[in-house]
C-alpha cells in the first residue's frame, strides 16, 4: 500500500468516528428535546401546582438538560416533591 492510499484510509476512519460521535451527540440532544416538548404535559398531571409553579417549573426544568434528564427518571409520585423542592431553591 503506498503512502497516498495509507492516509486515505486514516482519514476515513477519523471521518467514520467522528461521523459516529456526532450521531450520538444528535441522538441525546433529539432526545433532550422530546423531553423538554413533553415537560408541559407532565406537569399538568401533578394536581397541587398552581398555573405559575407550573410556568416556573416548566421554564427551569426545560433551560437544563440534566434537570430534564432527571425529571423523567422520577417516578409520578416524586415529580411533585421535585418541582416543588425546585421551585423552593432546593435543588
Amino acid at each position: 500500500m503506498d503512502g497516498f492510499q495509507e492516509t486515505a484510509m486514516i482519514i476515513g476512519k477519523k471521518i467514520d468516528e467522528a461521523t459516529e460521535k456526532f450521531s450520538r451527540a444528535v441522538g441525546v440532544d433529539l432526545d433532550i428535546a422530546n423531553k423538554r416538548d413533553k415537560t408541559n404535559e407532565e406537569l399538568r398531571k401533578l394536581p397541587n401546582l398552581l398555573r405559575t409553579e407550573r410556568h416556573k417549573a416548566l421554564i427551569a426544568i426545560g433551560r437544563d438538560h440534566e434537570m430534564t434528564a432527571v425529571f423523567f427518571t422520577l417516578e409520578n409520585d416524586e415529580k411533585e416533591y421535585f418541582v416543588k423542592t425546585l421551585l423552593s431553591g432546593g435543588l
